[in-house]
Protein backbone atom coordinates (compact mmCIF):
# COMPACT_ATOMS: atom_id res chain seq x y z
CA UNK A 1 0.00 0.00 0.00
CA UNK A 2 1.18 3.51 -0.57
CA UNK A 3 -0.54 6.57 1.22
CA UNK A 4 -1.64 9.03 -2.01
CA UNK A 5 -1.57 13.00 -0.60
CA UNK A 6 -4.38 14.68 -3.06
CA UNK A 7 -4.25 17.69 -1.00
CA UNK A 8 -7.26 17.75 0.88
CA UNK A 9 -7.16 14.13 1.69
CA UNK A 10 -5.09 10.78 2.29
CA UNK A 11 -6.17 7.69 1.12
CA UNK A 12 -4.28 3.98 0.70
CA UNK A 13 -3.87 2.85 -3.04
CA UNK A 14 -2.91 -1.23 -3.37
CA UNK A 15 0.08 -1.31 -6.06
CA UNK A 16 -2.18 -3.29 -8.04
CA UNK A 17 -4.71 -0.15 -8.60
CA UNK A 18 -2.52 3.00 -8.33
CA UNK A 19 -1.34 3.58 -11.93
CA UNK A 20 -2.34 1.17 -13.94
CA UNK A 21 -6.07 0.46 -14.33
CA UNK A 22 -7.18 1.26 -17.90
CA UNK A 23 -10.91 1.95 -17.05
CA UNK A 24 -10.14 5.35 -16.52
CA UNK A 25 -11.09 8.48 -19.00
CA UNK A 26 -8.28 7.92 -21.50
CA UNK A 27 -9.68 10.55 -23.95
CA UNK A 28 -5.71 11.05 -24.21
CA UNK A 29 -6.83 14.99 -24.08
CA UNK A 30 -4.32 17.11 -22.37
CA UNK A 31 -7.42 17.85 -20.04
CA UNK A 32 -7.79 14.43 -19.06
CA UNK A 33 -4.22 14.52 -17.97
CA UNK A 34 -3.96 17.62 -16.34
CA UNK A 35 -5.95 16.50 -13.51
CA UNK A 36 -2.67 14.75 -12.58
CA UNK A 37 -4.90 11.70 -11.82
CA UNK A 38 -2.61 9.60 -14.13
CA UNK A 39 1.23 9.58 -12.84
CA UNK A 40 3.69 7.52 -13.87
CA UNK A 41 7.06 5.95 -12.04
CA UNK A 42 10.03 7.89 -12.98
CA UNK A 43 13.46 7.31 -11.20
CA UNK A 44 15.95 9.75 -11.49
CA UNK A 45 19.81 10.03 -9.65
CA UNK A 46 20.37 12.94 -6.79
CA UNK A 47 23.22 14.87 -7.35
CA UNK A 48 24.83 12.73 -4.81
CA UNK A 49 24.13 10.05 -6.73
CA UNK A 50 21.25 8.06 -5.34
CA UNK A 51 18.77 6.62 -7.24
CA UNK A 52 15.45 7.82 -6.27
CA UNK A 53 11.81 6.44 -7.93
CA UNK A 54 8.82 8.93 -7.77
CA UNK A 55 5.70 9.18 -9.12
CA UNK A 56 4.84 11.63 -11.58
CA UNK A 57 1.95 13.48 -14.14
CA UNK A 58 3.49 13.40 -16.84
CA UNK A 59 1.61 17.01 -18.08
CA UNK A 60 2.77 19.42 -15.39
CA UNK A 61 5.86 17.23 -13.75
CA UNK A 62 4.14 17.60 -10.38
CA UNK A 63 4.80 14.74 -7.77
CA UNK A 64 2.19 13.01 -6.81
CA UNK A 65 3.25 12.92 -3.10
CA UNK A 66 4.86 16.02 -1.33
CA UNK A 67 7.80 13.31 -0.43
CA UNK A 68 10.35 15.60 -3.27
CA UNK A 69 13.11 13.13 -2.25
CA UNK A 70 11.29 10.39 -3.94
CA UNK A 71 11.95 6.59 -2.28
CA UNK A 72 15.20 4.12 -3.15
CA UNK A 73 14.82 0.65 -4.76
CA UNK A 74 13.69 -1.73 -2.07
CA UNK A 75 11.29 0.57 -0.99
CA UNK A 76 9.93 1.66 -4.59
CA UNK A 77 9.34 -2.05 -4.93
CA UNK A 78 7.49 -2.73 -2.14
CA UNK A 79 5.55 0.37 -2.44
CA UNK A 80 4.80 -0.02 -6.30
CA UNK A 81 6.37 -3.48 -7.44
CA UNK A 82 8.71 -4.92 -9.44
CA UNK A 83 7.03 -4.67 -12.45
CA UNK A 84 6.96 -0.80 -12.62
CA UNK A 85 10.16 -0.37 -10.67
CA UNK A 86 12.07 -2.22 -13.59
CA UNK A 87 10.02 -0.05 -16.09
CA UNK A 88 10.25 3.34 -14.81
CA UNK A 89 10.76 6.12 -17.02
CA UNK A 90 13.90 8.30 -16.68
CA UNK A 91 13.31 11.97 -15.48
CA UNK A 92 14.98 13.61 -17.43
CA UNK A 93 14.48 12.33 -20.97
CA UNK A 94 11.08 13.26 -19.80
CA UNK A 95 11.61 16.65 -18.79
CA UNK A 96 13.33 17.51 -22.06
CA UNK A 97 10.16 16.67 -24.31
CA UNK A 98 7.03 18.84 -24.95
CA UNK A 99 3.87 17.91 -22.99
CA UNK A 100 2.50 16.51 -26.50
CA UNK A 101 5.67 14.50 -26.73
CA UNK A 102 5.17 13.14 -23.15
CA UNK A 103 1.84 11.96 -22.90
CA UNK A 104 1.89 9.48 -25.57
CA UNK A 105 4.79 7.86 -24.19
CA UNK A 106 3.02 8.41 -20.39
CA UNK A 107 0.15 6.30 -22.57
CA UNK A 108 2.00 3.30 -23.44
CA UNK A 109 3.91 3.18 -20.38
CA UNK A 110 0.55 3.03 -18.43
CA UNK A 111 -1.13 0.29 -20.86
CA UNK A 112 2.37 -2.32 -20.71
CA UNK A 113 2.29 -2.23 -17.29
CA UNK A 114 -1.45 -3.39 -16.72
CA UNK A 115 -0.61 -6.02 -19.38
CA UNK A 116 2.01 -7.07 -17.64
CA UNK A 117 0.50 -6.97 -13.90
CA UNK A 118 -1.85 -8.76 -15.35
CA UNK A 119 0.25 -11.58 -16.62
CA UNK A 120 1.73 -11.89 -13.35
CA UNK A 121 -1.59 -12.04 -11.45
CA UNK A 122 -3.11 -15.26 -10.00
CA UNK A 123 -6.48 -14.56 -12.50
CA UNK A 124 -4.53 -14.79 -15.35
CA UNK A 125 -2.27 -17.79 -14.16
CA UNK A 126 -5.74 -19.72 -13.30
CA UNK A 127 -7.05 -18.79 -16.53
CA UNK A 128 -3.59 -19.77 -18.58
CA UNK A 129 -3.53 -23.32 -16.92
CA UNK A 130 -7.31 -23.78 -18.24
CA UNK A 131 -6.36 -22.68 -21.86
CA UNK A 132 -3.31 -25.18 -21.28
CA UNK A 133 -5.59 -28.17 -19.98
CA UNK A 134 -8.63 -26.79 -22.86
CA UNK A 135 -5.84 -27.53 -25.77
CA UNK A 136 -4.44 -30.87 -24.02
CA UNK A 137 -0.76 -29.19 -23.81
CA UNK A 138 -0.73 -28.55 -27.85
CA UNK A 139 0.03 -25.73 -30.44
CA UNK A 140 -2.22 -25.56 -33.26
CA UNK A 141 0.63 -26.80 -35.54
CA UNK A 142 0.92 -29.89 -33.30
CA UNK A 143 4.24 -28.89 -31.00
CA UNK A 144 4.36 -28.63 -27.22
CA UNK A 145 2.31 -25.07 -26.25
CA UNK A 146 4.28 -22.52 -24.27
CA UNK A 147 2.59 -18.92 -24.89
CA UNK A 148 -1.13 -18.60 -23.94
CA UNK A 149 -1.74 -16.02 -27.20
CA UNK A 150 -4.46 -13.48 -27.01
CA UNK A 151 -6.43 -13.47 -30.11
CA UNK A 152 -7.93 -10.02 -28.92
CA UNK A 153 -7.09 -7.41 -27.04
CA UNK A 154 -10.42 -5.90 -26.43
CA UNK A 155 -11.30 -7.70 -23.50
CA UNK A 156 -7.59 -7.67 -21.81
CA UNK A 157 -8.24 -8.14 -18.02
CA UNK A 158 -11.50 -9.27 -18.81
CA UNK A 159 -10.74 -12.54 -21.18
CA UNK A 160 -13.02 -15.02 -22.04
CA UNK A 161 -11.21 -18.63 -22.91
CA UNK A 162 -12.75 -17.98 -26.30
CA UNK A 163 -10.10 -15.04 -26.76
CA UNK A 164 -6.83 -17.12 -25.79
CA UNK A 165 -5.40 -19.93 -27.73
CA UNK A 166 -1.93 -22.13 -27.01
CA UNK A 167 0.75 -22.08 -29.40
CA UNK A 168 4.33 -22.99 -29.27
CA UNK A 169 7.16 -20.36 -29.34
CA UNK A 170 8.07 -20.14 -33.17
CA UNK A 171 3.89 -19.45 -34.09
CA UNK A 172 3.34 -17.35 -31.66
CA UNK A 173 6.42 -15.28 -32.66
CA UNK A 174 4.64 -15.67 -36.10
CA UNK A 175 1.48 -14.40 -35.12
CA UNK A 176 3.14 -10.78 -33.45
CA UNK A 177 5.79 -10.58 -36.52
CA UNK A 178 8.89 -11.39 -34.38
CA UNK A 179 7.95 -8.92 -31.91
CA UNK A 180 9.41 -10.69 -29.12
Amino acid sequence: MVKIDTGSSIFETPPSQQASSLGEDVTGSFRSWCRCHYHVLMVRETPSGLIRYREFCPCCMSGRVRNDAGVGLKRAVKDFGSIRVSRAIEYEEMTSLKVTERLPIARQWRRRIFYLEHLASEKWQRMRAEVISRDKGRCTCGAKGTDVHHLTYENLGQEELEDLILLCRSCHQKEHFHEF
